[in-house]
């Protein structure tokens, strides 16, 4: 359309916010996708000793991405928001951000740049991507179950599409499955001082001024060994079952598995103790319920620390939100550009063929009873 963005036109003036002001430099009359042919841009740009471009705006397929190509080439450091960009379709969109983003670029949220800007992240989380922000506010705690679900997908998109690997031999969908057992030559044992013979344990432990011989019985066969057979493990934790479900964690770094940790729990204390030990879960979702809430500093904090998506109430079905995880990480592993729109069929279990579910299992870490029933259920349907 020769109308489209044209001079002088409605759709071609700037955001009333971003009008340019005294000493602002203007680029325009472009007759490419790329705003650095046929302009002055890069003139301008090495005048000023600019040496970072932030890319947001329409089309991300477009202009954005040859945009971002030319000043990666030119060597410059490149930002993309990619949540303040849009296409013709969401299709489109996952298929632009998917292709080359994080290759030529640092992909950033609006706020997570924000925070940068005013100086309250470190310079060195650039290469970290930002979460989503659970609110306090009476209108997110009035969010529709189906507001939740949305949110929830795209935290995982954002995860799957942009944070993926490039390289093929490390991609979570595609890594060859390692010979862990040699890997490490150390136990873990977390152990909470919560009754008289662990506050006893504990205080041993803590009056110890040098490293002694510790003798063990055992080792007991664990019931969580399964997770060998599996591609993809579905941790769900409830309270302090979160102490097993870091043990399955610690056997599988990096991708050597997929790992998904959904965990229930009211102590406030204790997701602040344990949110940094979850850098190497794909994606953590926590439900906390307890009746001291999370403010947004603390929010943001305990999320900063990794893939952590925090919702502060009881989930309207654990075994639907497994579901969902495990639907949105096939289609994420499915994922090219010829079958995104046949990756986006897959809207439930059974749209995933039997082979491909058989290489998913979901083991329950807790006390729970009513939960292990329900999961139990769950996994023979």
């Amino acid at each position: 359309n020769d109308d489209f963005f044209a001079e002088n036109s409605w759709d071609s003036e700037a955001v009333l916010d971003l009008e340019p002001q005294i000493g602002d430099s203007v680029v325009n009359s472009r007759k490419s996708s790329c705003s650095f042919i046929g302009t002055n841009l890069e003139g301008l740009l090495s005048n000023k000793g600019i040496e970072t471009i932030v890319l947001s705006g329409f089309r991300t397929n477009s202009s954005i991405i040859s945009t971002m190509r030319m000043a990666c080439e030119k060597d410059f450091n490149v930002i993309t928001l990619y949540d303040s960009m849009a296409c013709n379709s969401k299709k489109e969109q996952l298929a632009a951000i998917s292709s080359s983003f994080k290759l030529l670029s640092t992909p950033l949220l609006c706020n997570q740049f924000k925070e940068i800007i005013l100086g309250r992240i470190p310079r060195k989380l650039f290469k970290k991507r930002s979460v989503s922000t659970v609110g306090l506010d009476e209108a997110n705690e009035l969010q529709s179950v189906q507001d939740i679900d949305e949110g929830l997908e795209e935290f995982v998109e954002n995860i799957l599409y942009l944070d993926s690997p490039f390289e093929e031999s490390q991609n979570i969908s595609t890594l060859a499955r390692q010979d862990l057992t040699k890997l490490h030559n150390t136990t873990q044992i977390f152990v909470v001082p919560a009754g008289d013979w662990s506050k006893a344990l504990a205080k041993e432990v803590d009056g110890r001024n040098q490293m002694r011989s510790c003798w063990v019985r055992g080792p007991f066969t664990s019931p969580y060994h399964i997770a060998s057979d599996f591609s993809h493990v579905v941790l769900m934790a409830s309270g302090i079952g979160i102490t097993p479900a870091l043990g399955v964690i610690g056997q599988y770094p990096g991708s050597s598995r997929t790992k998904i940790l959904v965990w229930t729990l009211r102590s406030k204390n204790m997701v602040k103790f344990f949110a940094p030990l979850l850098k190497d879960v794909h994606v953590a979702v926590i439900f906390y319920t307890g009746k001291e809430k999370l403010n947004s500093l603390e929010l943001e904090r305990i999320q900063s620390l990794g893939n952590i998506y925090i919702r502060q109430e009881r989930p309207k079905s654990l075994t639907e939100t497994i579901a969902s995880l495990i639907v949105m990480f096939e289609r994420g592993f499915n994922l090219s550009m010829e079958n995104l729109e046949n990756n986006h069929d897959i809207k439930c279990l059974d749209d995933i063929n039997q082979e491909l579910r058989a290489t998913w299992v979901t083991l329950y870490c807790g006390g729970s009873t009513r939960i292990r029933d329900e999961l139990a259920l769950f996994a023979k349907k």
